[in-house]
Formats: C-alpha cells, structure tokens, sequence
C-alpha cells in the first residue's frame, strides 16, 4: 500500500482493547464506531489517550434510537453528536447510522450540516437517497454492506456513483461476519490469491476490496484476526479472475463499453404491477422475440437472468423480459448477461401512475392475490432507469387508456346524491362505511365498502377503483364515456383514475327526500 493509503477497523463487539491495539499496530489508521454501540466510543478514546502513535482519523454514527430503530429527528442527532463528542474530543466523519422513515431525510441531512465535526456521511442509504442528500449538505463517505456476500451496492450503482464523485466508500461487514469468515477459505478464487501472496482468504478479499477503491472495516474479537487487516498488492493475474468471479463489482469499478453484435437485441420492459407489460410484450413476441416471464416460470429475477444467459448461450439472439424490475441492482443482472454475450440492451420503461396501475389491477381480476399496499410499495420503490446503468436505449412509454367498452353511465359519490336531480341508466352510488343511506331512485346500484380502516386490505374503499370497475365490468360500462358527480378531493381523484368526466356537486353532504336506510 502506498504511504499515506487508508486503512480501515471496524471497533464494534470490541470485547476488549487487545483487538484495537493490534489494530492500530498493523497500520489501521480510520477507525468507525458509533453511539448506538454502548461503550464503544469511550473504549477507543480510552485506547487512543494511551496510544503512542500518529493519531487515526475518528468515524461514527449517530440517529440510531432504542431497538436499533432509526431516529433521525433534529434533535437526536445533534443529542448523539454532543456525546460523541464528549466522549471522544474530537470526530473526523459523522454518519446518519441509516435514514429514519419517519424523518424527511432533508430535515435530518439540514441538521447534520450544523454540527461541528470534521466531514458528514451517510450510511446504509440507496442511490437516489445520497442524491437527496447532496443537495443540502457536503456529503464525503457512504457506508454501506459491501463484500464477497454484499454485492448489492456494485449493482445498485451507489459504488460507482460514489468513486465517480469523489465519495469515499466505505465497506462494513466485508467478510460477512464470524461464521461467513471462517467459510471463505472455500472460496477458490480468494483461496488462490491468498496463497499467491502467502495471506489468508479473508486479508485476500480486503486487498480485493482495497483494489476497487473502496475501504473495509473489518472487525475482529481475537488479537491475530485484528492483525491480519492489512492488504496486499493485487496482481493483473489476481484482478483478471477476481474480475471474472465478481462481473458486478468490475463492471461498477471498470466499466467497459461492450463488443455490441448487431445479430441481436435484448429488451426489458418495466414497470410496476398493472403498468400494461403484458399487452406491451405481445408486440415483441409478434415480432420474434422469445419471452422470458417471472409470473409464467416462477422463482425469482436472478433465476431469469441464469435462464437468460442459458438461452443466449444456446444460440438465442432475440430476448424480451417483462417484469417488475423497480430496482437498478434488478435490472443490472439482465444487462450483465446481456453483454457478456455481447448483446444491447434497449429498456422500455412503461411509465404508469399508480392511479392507473390501481384500476388496470382490478380491471383484469389480479385483485385478489395482490394488496393496494404492495401497489403502493412498488411505486414508492421505482427507480427510473437511467443510461448510466448500461441500457443502449431507453424508451419512456406514457399511460394512455384505450376504451374497453362501448355503454356510458353514471357513478355518484354517497355525499352527493342529494345533489343528482336527473339519473341516467345504468347508474352506481358508492360509499365507504355509511352511518345512513338515501333511498335511491329505481334501478341505481349502490356498492359499499364496509371494510376496516388503517392501511387498506380491499380495493373497495373510495378513492380505490374496487367499485366503480367491478360495475362496470357487470353492466358493461366503459368508464372513460362516462360522468362521476362528486364533492370531494377523493372523489375527484377517484374519477381521474377512472377516465370519467368529474362533476363538482353544489353540496357538501346529502340530503336527498324520502327515509333513510338505517335511520
């Protein structure tokens, strides 16, 4: 390692300070603790008030509350840091231990940017969040799991990002803890670069590590372990089989423009459940293209893409996916295989709102083994593909609602049945848990959701299209020819979903003549 070159220690579980002299003695120079870590910060300061060496650079992490639960209000990182402070004098880098759900992040990242330390970082934080965070704040290191058993990171472009932008990264858990260390002398390829050094398998994934640009933080609870941290010079030799054994990390580090071959495509089309990528597939399928389908095949994304390096390793040259993939790191798995046969990759990203997504899912009867919740889930989870991850072409597909039927009708809010002086045929009055219910004219179907409040578990519940679709589909309605009074913010929404045309009714609530069912 060059002079001056950064070598990371983990102190968590420290069980004593044996591990963390050794540490120190074989050249550590960053050390990471954190508040949530009880008594952790007092020992390395303990340690450090003894230690005769040049003094390391101080990490730790604050706005971590009880239960290892996230806390990132304003007030307990500036809590955590004036104690960190007090126990260590001095801090180099001071993390968010993990975002606070609860919390914007831009609230916390504003009261990380007045505390009085060295520089600010994040930890276990996504991609788009450290974009966030970088408005607000000068953010230098990321902590994040990353290792011979955390790839995610190299996928998920948070690595590449961060080496790009000058963001020191930094690995915790880079050997995938006690009982995951003990089994890396199994792993051929670590075990043949530790033996070409004459090091252990587990100092040969730090040199790996190290080699990428990244730090570790190992930790250890026995002095040897802890003296075993420094690593090595890595080898064209070793970096070509690492490379070939960790395709994700080299492509995050390295990226290499592949040896595109015009004799082929792969496409992957996304978006979220209901966003219309099963009519979307029919087209490629038409044209030739073998289609590979998580919902058809079972099992998961990754054995997809095993599926899809088999087929292009069978001679295939005309592949489409149509999934989910919300995610970068899903997606990366398509492109990796894609050029490792020298394939391109074109996205067709069908840009679907969730209003839309919500009435295609009850309109094709997925409804039933699918929660509004985990719709909503998967839009909170979207990243946006972007070129930067590998795609040759990406194709943004806006939502446009085709009619489905050919009968226009009339859908009325409860609130606002009072309001309704002429009623057309066929015609819908819906409403959520009703006190009470006007006597309707004859023929006007009324549909309750009579289901809990809290997160919704029904598609019926107002502004849901539960509904006004399953009507809809009974009588033959094509929703977007026809008219929704309302009185509401939901009720407006509700239409917008549907394709209706809103009518604001003149009241607030209903007051429609003749008795009232339930009264």
């Amino acid at each position: 390692m060059a002079a001056g070159s950064t070598i990371g220690f983990g102190c968590m579980r420290l069980p004593s300070a044996a591990p963390l002299c050794a540490a120190l003695e074989a050249g550590a120079n960053l050390l990471d603790t954190a508040r949530a870590y009880p008594g952790n910060e007092a020992l390395v300061a303990e340690v450090l008030r003894a230690w005769p060496g040049p003094r390391p650079r101080l990490v730790t992490k604050g706005g971590m509350g009880e239960g290892w639960r996230p806390d990132g209000r304003a007030k307990k990182i500036v809590e955590d840091c004036e104690a960190s402070l007090a126990a260590l004098g001095q801090i180099d880098l001071w993390l968010l231990h993990a975002p606070d759900p609860r919390v914007d992040l831009k609230l916390s990242v504003r009261a990380m940017a007045k505390l009085p330390v060295g520089g600010l970082g994040l930890s276990n934080v996504t991609l788009a969040q450290l974009k966030v965070a970088l408005e607000l704040a000068p953010i230098s290191a990321v902590q994040v799991p990353l290792g011979a058993f955390h790839l995610g990171p190299f996928r998920d472009g948070i690595v590449g990002f961060c080496l790009k932008h000058g963001i020191q990264v930094q690995a915790w858990g880079p050997l995938g803890g006690m009982k995951r260390a003990a089994g890396l002398v199994r792993n051929r390829v670590f075990a043949r670069v530790g033996a070409r050094h004459g090091i252990s398998a587990q100092r040969a994934v730090l040199s790996w590590l190290y080699d990428l640009g990244v730090v570790p933080l190992p930790g250890a609870q026995r002095v040897e372990t802890a003296r075993d941290i420094v690593p090595v010079t890595l080898t064209e030799q070793d970096r070509a089989e690492l490379d070939a054994e960790f395709t994700a990390a080299a492509r995050a580090v390295r990226p290499r423009p592949p040896a595109a071959r015009v004799d082929g495509e792969v496409v992957l089309v996304m978006g979220i459940a209901g966003a219309g990528k099963t009519r979307a597939v029919a087209g490629w399928v038409a044209r030739g293209f073998e289609r590979l389908n998580r919902d058809e095949r079972g099992g998961t994304l990754k054995s997809l893409a095993h599926e899809l390096d088999a087929r292009l390793a069978a001679g295939a040259r005309q592949v489409v996916l149509d999934n989910t993939y919300l995610t970068r790191a899903s997606r990366d798995a398509v492109i990796e295989v894609a050029q490792k046969h020298g394939l391109e990759v074109r996205c067709v990203w069908l840009d679907t709102p969730l209003e839309q997504a919500q009435v295609n899912v009850v309109e094709r009867g997925r409804d039933d083994g699918m929660l509004p919740t985990s719709l909503l889930r998967m839009a909170r989870e979207l990243e946006p593909p972007s070129a930067e991850e590998g795609f040759a072409e990406i194709e943004r597909v806006p939502f446009v609602r085709a009619p489905l039927r050919e009968r226009p009708g009339l859908i009325v809010s409860l609130d606002a049945v009072g309001a309704v002086r002429e009623w057309s045929s066929p015609a819908l009055v819906i409403a959520w848990r009703p006190k009470s219910v006007p006597v309707l004219p004859e023929g006007v179907e009324l549909a309750i959701c009579e289901h809990e409040g809290g997160p919704p578990r029904c598609w019926c519940r107002p502004p849901l299209p539960g509904l006004a679709v399953q009507w809809a589909k009974r009588q033959g309605v094509e929703l977007t020819r026809s008219r929704f009074v309302g009185v509401s913010a939901a009720d407006r929404k509700l239409a917008a979903a549907l394709g209706c045309d809103f009518v604001e009714a003149a009241v607030q609530k209903a007051v429609a003549p003749g008795p009232l069912i339930g009264e």
